[in-house]
């Protein structure tokens, strides 16, 4: 097994302890603001974007698109997208069909080399 340098190691500390602040604070928040029909994905999105996107792995605010079809979309520097995140509210356990509409909308950019799926517990 190959051993991983310093700084990768660091950056995954890092990405993991955002994402379990990123948690916390949607339980917190959810409990105080509890209220019908509001349910935490889009809370849980827009902090993946500022915490852990721009803040933790340094993605440039210019080249991160926040969608509806397609959450999060982060693009490369001459503006293609390259990578999809479909969010949905923490700890939500996916259905079959949540995932192959999914799928189904990859092709939707020739571009996109990477897609992930996550409740924030949970990444695919």
């Amino acid at each position: 097994m190959p051993k991983r340098s310093g700084a990768a190691t660091s950056q995954g500390h890092a990405v993991l302890k955002t994402l379990h602040e990123i948690l916390e604070r949607c339980e917190k928040t959810g409990a105080r603001l509890a209220y019908p029909g509001e349910g935490g994905e889009r809370r849980f999105r827009g902090w993946l974007v500022s915490d852990l996107l721009a803040k933790t792995l340094g993605w440039h605010t210019d080249n991160i698109v926040v969608g509806e079809r397609f959450d999060i979309l982060l693009q490369d520097e001459s503006g293609f997208p390259i990578i999809t995140i479909e969010t949905k509210t923490p700890y939500h356990k996916a259905t079959a069909k949540e995932h192959a509409d999914f799928e189904e909308r990859l092709s939707g950019y020739g571009t996109l080399h990477t897609a992930y799926f996550t409740n924030g517990a949970e990444w695919e």
